[in-house]
């Protein structure tokens, strides 16, 4: 064992109720849900929002956000025998980010640019997709809503997704391995421990037991969080999604690398220059290559 983590990094789609039901008619989040539920539906939605604001108005906050639920279904690994797999899921991916660029359901803003906190402030932005670590006060998300604070709600959204995740490691070479282990036991495996984290903190944390005690009992985690989502308790949500997942034989060195290279070129070749998917396919090779030698 190599490194342990206190999060489950589940996500979800966090929205402003009052834009929902303006444009899309809905009062609760059970019923976004439904009207959101599956891509077909979702991309069906982010129309219907953009054609009934003018234009002024789109329901995802970034392909990135789109992408990270997408990639986090993939059921085939990004590298299987030293060679590259882009699989159906990922044209499908580039189908459907290009009919909401070209359509106004999704903004052009990229995750951490500088238009993609404000766009939630002003209101051009009506939903986002956000992992457990982004909605307090002063994470992405906190920020994004501040302006209408207590107007959103969250919802599954399209699909189950993780985003993230975060890793506490020793250098072998430590001299003080007791009180290491004693501080990672304490941090991600002791149920009260990790209970009284995720209420105050506010994440969803990778103990099953405290996480299905804290949903059993309906305790409210954090303030901040639960009065910006209306009263609701988000971390029943983030239980659903996070029960879904399933990355077991998954994961490779690359991930990081070839997702963040396949979302550039879907955004800027496929999107932007409309390329054809062939030539955006060579462009993710050629560039994954590059930056990954051994895989070429």
């Amino acid at each position: 064992m190599v490194g342990s983590s206190w999060q489950a990094a589940a996500g979800g789609f966090a929205y402003r109720s009052d834009l929902a039901e303006q444009y899309l008619g809905v009062k609760t989040p059970e019923e976004m849900q439904a009207k959101i539920e599956g891509w077909d539906n979702f991309v069906a939605a982010a129309t219907t929002v953009a054609e009934a604001s003018g234009g002024k108005v789109a329901l995802a906050d970034s392909l990135g956000g789109m992408w990270q639920v997408f990639a986090a279904n993939r059921t085939t690994p990004w590298v299987v025998d030293g060679l590259l797999e882009i699989d159906d899921s990922c044209k499908v991916f580039a189908d459907y980010a290009k009919t909401l660029w070209d359509n106004g359901g999704v903004t052009h803003n990229s995750q951490w640019s500088d238009g993609w906190i404000p766009a939630g402030k002003d209101g051009s932005c009506m939903g986002y997709f956000v992992s457990t670590w982004g909605f307090g006060e002063q994470a992405f998300f906190g920020q994004a809503s501040s302006e209408s604070y207590g107007k959103w709600a969250l919802c599954q959204g399209p699909d189950s997704y993780f985003w993230g995740g975060t890793w506490i490691v020793v250098n072998p070479g430590t001299d003080n391995a007791e009180e290491a282990q004693s501080f990672i036991l304490q941090s991600t495996v002791k149920q009260d421990a990790m209970k009284s984290f995720a209420i105050s903190k506010p994440e969803y944390v990778n103990n099953m037991s405290a996480m299905k005690e804290i949903v059993d009992n309906n305790e409210n985690p954090n303030k901040f969080v639960t009065d910006n989502l209306g009263g609701q308790n988000y971390f029943k949500v983030l239980n659903d999604n996070v029960l879904a997942i399933d990355i077991k034989d998954l994961i490779t060195p690359y991930d990081a690398t070839v997702k963040s290279t396949f979302l550039d070129a879907v955004t800027k070749e496929y999107c932007q220059n409309g390329a054809s998917w062939d030539d955006v396919q060579l462009k993710v090779i050629t560039d994954v290559t590059a930056a990954i030698p051994e895989l070429a």
